[in-house]
C-alpha cells in the first residue's frame, strides 16, 4: 500500500473537520505529519491540533511559511 509522508488539510470543510480526519489517521496507526490550517483561529483548536501533534497554521499564509513547516514537520517524522 501506499505510506503517507505528509497530510496537509483545512481546518473546516463542509462534510467533515480537519481535526476529525487528524485524529482518524493517528486512531488507524498512520504517524504522518500532519499540518492544519484554518482563518478561524482560537483556543480550543490550538489546544486540539497540538493534543494531536499537528502543526497548526493560520490563513492566510505565504508560500515561505508553507514550506518552512513542511520541512520541519518532515525533519521531525524523521527525528522520530
Amino acid at each position: 500500500g501506499e505510506c503517507l509522508q505528509l497530510v496537509i488539510t483545512d481546518v473546516r470543510m463542509p462534510e467533515a473537520s480537519g481535526l476529525d480526519a487528524a485524529r482518524a489517521l493517528l486512531d488507524a496507526g498512520h504517524r504522518v505529519p500532519l499540518i492544519l490550517m484554518t482563518a478561524y483561529s482560537d483556543s480550543w483548536t490550538r489546544s486540539r491540533a497540538a493534543e494531536l501533534g499537528a502543526i497548526l497554521l493560520d490563513k492566510p499564509l505565504s508560500l515561505t511559511t508553507l514550506r518552512r513547516e513542511v520541512r520541519r514537520a518532515v525533519d521531525g517524522l524523521a527525528a522520530r
